[in-house]
C-alpha cells in the first residue's frame, strides 16, 4: 500500500485540488488527513467537503476546534480573521463534523496526530528538543505522524535524536523510530511555496516528501477578494 499523509491545508483549495491530483499519479491506496483543513484560505467549506470525500481518516487540527465552535482569546489580528471567516462560511452540520473529530488515532503500525500525543488539546508545538523528546515518550508505535508546524521534518530516534528538514525519499529500518511532519498543503512555511505532503510506502519501508506546484496566484486572488487580510495572500507566494 502507498499511504498519503497530508496536513493544514487551511482552506486553499487550489492547493489541495493539485496535491489529490498528485497522489492519483502516484498511485496512493488511502488517504489521512492531519488536520487544519480551515481557517487562513478563502475557501474552506469546498475544502472540507473535498478532504471529507477524498479521506479515509481525518483528524482535528486546532484551526478546525476554533472553526467548530469560536475562537479563543489566543487568536488574534490576521488569524482570527481568517477563522472568523471560515465560521460565517460553514454549515452548521460541517462544525458538527469538525467538532467531533479526534485529536490522535492509530491506524496500522503507525501513530497519527496533528500536533502531539502528549496533551494534544494544548496544541504543542514539536518543533524543541524537549518537546520532541516528551513526544518520543508517548510514542508506542514505530513511527508517528504528525502536521502544526507547516515545516516538513524527518525525525529519527536512536541514542540521540537526529533531525532534518525534509525533502526527497528516506527508509525506515526496524531499529528506529520515526517522527515525521508531514509539511503543509495550503500554508508552507519552510521557504518553498510548493504545497507539501508525504507517501508513505509500506511494502518499500520508504518515506517520500513530495512538494507539488499550483495556482497560488488565484489562491491568492480569493483571499484578496473575500477581504482577508493581505499577509494571508502574500505568504502563499513565500513559503513562509
Amino acid at each position: 500500500m502507498k499511504i498519503a499523509i497530508f496536513s493544514d491545508i487551511h482552506a486553499n483549495l487550489e492547493a489541495l485540488e493539485a496535491v489529490f491530483e498528485d497522489m492519483e499519479n502516484q498511485g496512493i491506496s488511502h488517504r489521512l488527513c492531519l488536520g487544519d483543513i480551515v481557517g487562513y484560505g478563502a475557501s474552506p467549506s469546498e475544502t472540507l467537503e473535498l478532504v471529507r470525500k477524498k479521506s479515509l481518516h481525518i483528524l482535528l487540527g486546532n484551526h478546525d476546534e476554533a472553526c467548530s465552535t469560536e475562537p479563543g482569546i489566543e487568536y488574534i489580528g490576521h488569524v482570527k480573521a481568517g477563522i472568523d471567516f471560515s465560521l460565517s462560511r460553514l454549515s452548521q452540520e460541517q462544525k458538527i463534523f469538525l467538532k467531533d473529530l479526534p485529536r490522535k488515532m492509530t491506524w496500522e503500525n503507525m501513530t497519527l496526530t496533528h500536533s502531539s500525543l502528549f496533551q494534544p488539546e494544548r496544541w504543542h508545538y514539536l518543533n524543541t528538543p524537549l518537546n520532541i523528546e516528551v513526544n518520543f515518550q508517548y510514542q508506542k508505535n514505530q513511527i508517528c505522524f504528525c502536521g502544526h508546524t507547516h515545516v516538513p521534518v524527518f525525525l529519527e530516534k536512536t541514542i540521540l535524536t537526529s533531525s532534518q528538514k525534509a525533502k526527497g525519499k528516506y527508509f525506515i529500518t526496524p531499529e528506529k523510530r520515526y517522527l515525521i511532519n508531514c509539511g503543509a498543503v495550503g500554508q508552507p512555511r519552510d521557504g518553498d511555496p510548493r504545497a507539501s505532503y508525504v507517501i508513505y510506502d509500506l511494502n518499500e519501508k520508504s518515506i517520500e516528501f513530495r512538494r507539488v506546484d499550483y495556482d497560488i496566484e488565484s489562491a491568492q486572488k480569493k483571499i484578496r477578494d473575500a477581504g482577508l487580510p493581505s499577509v494571508l495572500a502574500d505568504r502563499l507566494a513565500k513559503g513562509g
